[in-house]
């Protein structure tokens, strides 16, 4: 065995003398049991059996846990309804957070609104420094240039003249279309004067016809005597009165046009006093910060304090050490994040600049829990500490192993995640999640972060490189570009930096006590301006009101001087003495007011026209004045590039102070545009913090209502929800935020705030009247959850057993259809090899096989050119046929075996001579063709036409030498060493 490398568990396939007389002559049977034996098709077949016993296991038990489930869902119907007995007050605690969502879109729309005004004029001031900026550049451009200045300059002057002739000829057109416009309003002023031409005569009529009424009278009382005192008395009071009545009148429009334009200064300066108060409260809670994180350091011990990190930071941070101590957290609650936070060996550099990636101390003060309870739980911590809606925020996340985050993608280049060292897992996967920063570039110049990371497309886009990089921070001034959809923004940081993690206690101290001064110098600004605006505004107030109290005092005096006209009036009607009747008069004089009234409004309505047509005339003369500016400015430039060209051979130190007056406005442009910047920016930071959770808020609703939807689904479906829970909350994820459009409440928050104070009163009264408390709730909740959870744990369970059958099933499948292609397969090389092995007899042949009655039978045809002569009785071919035929199904199935050897004994001795010369010439190509496998033909026959070669060896046995001796020959062995 160890000379010829024969391994015992090597397959064999046996078919011993006798049985291979009659094996083509057997049954069809017998042939396919040995074909499938011999390919070990059947001890495969049988290796399935035990596979199929396991999925019969498998679904009994299955059945068995699932009839065990019925008394649990039992159970955890009847505590699901003990819980929703307690749910019952959370339906006003939803509605309660409804209110407190729209107070906060009507909170971000004032927030909005604010930002947006600061916008405007932070883009004016931007407007107006790029122009100065330019001024500069030019003025720039002017020192430094060469021996080509006079040319530059001269083109300079071309370029004027061309721009001072194109504003010629705007200003021509705007003056004749201020003509065209103007038109109209000449037509109504020649009218208007007409009116007022025809007011001065009606009036003129008027004071004739009151003369000749005074003469009349004069005439009575001359006439009368002292007799007609009464009347004469009479009569001066009714001239009296009737003078009084005219000045009244006269001056009530008047007093009304001062009573309206100070009602809306007033009303106008509303707004400026409200921004003003806003200016002076954020400047006085500035300092009030700073004095007492000065404080807070002042009194800390150590190296370090928590007061670096906020305001109410230490407060908070020692009542959340005293919760934990209580254990009335559910989980670990972490804070604040700067304490946890170190700057990395060697990178001290980017500390500030990572800080102002992160958003500054609105980041470094937050906390970090891991469950909604423990949420709740720190809200009234910080409400019980007295944190406004900026201080000592929280940020929820879910426990999970450490985020894997890129390196840097270039060298040079660090990221915020590469300058900050955090041990802790929970705060790094916070700041990665809320804060980016594994995505924010940090660089020691601008120029190189552009040059490290920016490409430029051949479309003109841009693109970033490093796959994960959103935007890039560079040193000194924390200057910021980003790319959005192609298009590089940049932004310019005009706030000093300022660095909070990795610095001690006396920095911090020192750092806080310079910004006093400032905050100080500020504070005092804001009051001055407030105090102005308060009393501007109180002034207007003042003259409103005694312009309202003189109309109203006007309108009682002509009320009571046209009584008493009329009383006058009837009592000269009674007089009887009167020898001149001066009715006459006193109608003329009735008919002039009547027509001066007339004229009055008519002059009325022309000045109302004329104001409307004043607009437009005002809009082109706005533009026509723009224009001409435009063109004094062009002409003024022009002058200047000329002056300049002259002083350029005179002295060249002009420019130079040139230069400098320009960049000295520009620095006061600058200083402007940096204190709207921050104004802005703190705007926008408000803004965007009402905005996140106002965003927060309605993601809560919209999570409560898919909820509700789905608990109703499930109570009409008859399924009970096993992930039931009081208060399941999820963190949103940033998409999904930005994906909450804003929502602009109608009505302002006080509104909400009211209905919110009313909501919480009635919760606490139906608390009351239930007299329901915490306990109870939690116990019946905890024995629901483990109900739920012991009913999830079955039903898992199943769904394994389920899913385990499923699968044997389809691997059974999978494998018996493999295992029918392998047979296939087989079966098809058979057959065609043995009508290959047939052929060379000049015979052909075929295998039938019937897989479903386990049969094989042969047809073999005599002369393959001859289809007469096939047959498919084996036992009508002759002995050397059925022998060659055996011998060509052996060979056929021996292809298809993985038997190392083939052993052939006395396979020739039925052949006639050309058949057993053709069988053993295909029997030695066979075996030379198959190196792998070794064959041993055994023949009694003549060997002596076979050549040998080092492939193929004859060992012939000597003839036995016959014994003296009774028992004839003795057994002989071959020498295989040779």
């Amino acid at each position: 065995l160890d000379q010829l490398n024969i391994q015992v568990e090597n397959p064999v396939a046996v078919l011993d003398q006798e049985e291979a007389k009659k094996f083509l002559t057997g049954k069809p049977q017998d042939k396919y049991n040995f074909f499938m034996k011999a390919t070990e098709l059947e001890r495969i077949d049988r290796s399935y059996a035990s596979a199929v016993e396991n999925i019969h296991d498998l679904t009994e038990k299955e059945e068995r846990v699932q009839r065990s489930m019925k008394g649990s869902i039992e159970n955890v119907k009847h505590l699901k309804h003990e819980w929703e007995q307690f749910q019952e007050l959370q339906k006003l605690e939803e509605k309660l957070q409804d209110l407190r969502v729209d107070y906060g879109w009507s909170l971000y729309k004032e927030e909005n609104e604010r930002v947006v005004v600061l916008q405007h004029n932070l883009e004016k001031c931007k407007e107006k420094l790029l122009k100065k900026q330019q001024d500069v550049a030019k003025a720039e451009e002017l020192v430094a240039q060469n021996n080509t200045e006079e040319e530059k300059l001269r083109t300079k002057m071309q370029e004027l003249t061309e721009e001072a002739n194109s504003a010629a000829r705007e200003k021509t057109t705007l003056e004749n279309e201020l003509k065209r416009a103007k038109a109209p309003h000449k037509a109504k002023s020649r009218e208007l004067q007409q009116v007022e031409t025809e007011n001065t005569r009606a009036s003129q009529r008027l004071q004739a016809a009151k003369r000749q009424l005074q003469e009349a009278r004069e005439e009575i009382m001359r006439a009368a005597g002292n007799a007609e005192s009464e009347m004469t008395k009479r009569t001066e009071q009714l001239q009296k009165a009737e003078q009084e009545l005219e000045e009244a009148r006269g001056r009530l429009p008047q007093l009304k046009q001062t009573s309206s334009t100070s009602c809306q200064k007033y009303e106008e300066m509303e707004t400026a006093i409200t921004q003003a108060k806003e200016t002076t409260s954020r400047a006085e809670r500035a300092l009030l910060s700073v004095n007492h994180k000065i404080r807070e350091l002042s009194d800390a011990s150590g190296g370090n304090s928590m007061a670096m990190f906020g305001q109410r930071v230490g407060k908070v941070y020692a009542m959340v050490q005293k919760f934990n101590t209580q254990r009335k957290f559910k989980g670990p609650v972490i804070g604040p994040i700067g304490h946890y936070i170190k700057v990395a060996p060697g990178k001290d550099q980017y500390a500030p600049l990572a800080e102002l990636a992160m958003g500054g101390t609105g980041t470094l003060d937050r906390f970090i829990v891991t469950n909604p309870q423990d949420r709740a739980t720190f809200m009234n911590i910080r409400k019980n500490a007295g944190c406004t809606a900026r201080e000592c925020n929280v940020y929820k996340v879910n426990i999970c192993d450490r985020f894997n985050v890129p390196s840097p993608p270039v060298s040079g280049i660090e990221t915020v995640a590469s300058v900050l060292s955090v041990e802790n897992d929970i705060v790094f996967n916070a700041l990665v999640d809320f804060c980016n920063i594994d995505q924010v570039a940090l660089a020691p110049n601008f120029h190189e972060s552009e040059s490290s990371l920016l490409e430029e497309r051949s479309n003109g886009q841009f693109s970033v490189k490093g796959g994960n990089i959103r935007k890039a921070y560079s040193l000194p001034r924390g200057d910021l570009w980003q790319v959005t959809r192609g298009v590089k923004q940049i932004i310019s940081n005009e706030r000093k930096l300022k660095q909070t993690i990795g610095v001690d206690k006396t920095a911090a101290l020192e750092e806080a006590k310079s910004e006093v001064p400032t905050l100080k110098q500020e504070l005092e600004d804001a009051r001055a301006r407030e105090q102005e605006i308060s009393h501007e505004r109180k002034q207007y107030k003042i003259e409103w009101n005694q312009a309202q109290k003189e109309t109203r005092a006007t309108d009682k005096k002509v009320q009571q001087l046209e009584y008493q006209i009329e009383e006058l009036r009837a009592d000269a009607e009674q007089a009887e003495n009167t020898e001149i009747d001066t009715t006459e008069y006193e109608e003329d004089i009735s008919n002039a007011e009547q027509v001066l009234q007339a004229l009055q409004e008519q002059k009325e309505v022309l000045e109302q026209e004329l104001t409307e047509l004043e607009p437009t005339i005002e809009a082109f003369g706005g533009r026509l004045d723009e224009v001409a500016t435009r063109n004094e400015k062009v002409l003024h430039d022009l002058e200047q590039a000329e002056r300049e060209l002259e002083e350029y051979y005179q002295n060249l130190s002009q420019r130079q102070e040139f230069l400098e007056k320009k960049r000295s406005k520009v620095d006061q442009i600058q200083q402007v545009t940096s204190t709207l910047e921050q104004q802005l920016s703190c705007a926008i930071e408000e803004r965007d913090g009402v905005l996140l959770k106002a965003r927060k808020s309605a993601w809560d609703k919209m999570k409560r209502q898919e909820r509700a939807a789905a608990e109703e689904a499930d109570d009409e479906g008859g399924v009970n929800s096993m992930t039931m829970s009081p208060d399941v909350s999820q963190t949103p994820a940033a998409d999904e935020l930005e994906a909450i459009e804003p929502f602009c409440p109608p009505k302002g928050t006080d509104y909400y705030m009211a209905k919110i104070n009313k909501a919480k009163q009635r919760i606490l009264r139906e608390k009351e009247r239930r007299q329901m408390v915490e306990g109870d709730a939690d116990v019946a909740y905890e024995k629901y959850m483990r109900a739920s959870n012991d009913l999830q744990g079955k039903l898992d369970a199943v769904q394994g057993i389920a899913s385990n059958i499923e699968n044997l099933t389809k691997d059974i499948q999978n494998r018996r259809k493999r295992w029918r292609q392998f047979r296939e397969y087989i079966v098809n090389m058979t057959n065609t090899t043995f009508d290959e092995m047939l052929n060379k007899k000049g015979s052909s042949g075929q295998l039938d096989f019937n897989h479903e009655f386990e049969t094989l039978d042969l047809v073999v045809q005599k002369d393959n050119k001859d289809q007469s002569s096939q047959t498919a009785d084996v036992k009508a071919l002759s002995g050397g046929e059925r022998s060659f035929t055996t011998l060509s199904l052996l060979l056929a199935l021996g292809e298809q075996l993985e038997t190392p050897f083939r052993v052939m004994d006395e396979f020739d001795v039925f052949l006639d001579p050309v058949a057993r010369k053709i069988a053993l010439k295909t029997l030695i190509e066979t075996a030379k063709s198959m190196e792998h496998r070794q064959f041993i033909f055994i023949t009694p026959q003549d060997l002596s036409n076979v050549e040998t070669d080092p492939r193929l060896k004859i060992f012939g046995m000597k003839p036995p030498s016959r014994s003296q001796t009774a028992g004839g020959p003795t057994q002989q062995t071959l020498d295989f060493s040779q």
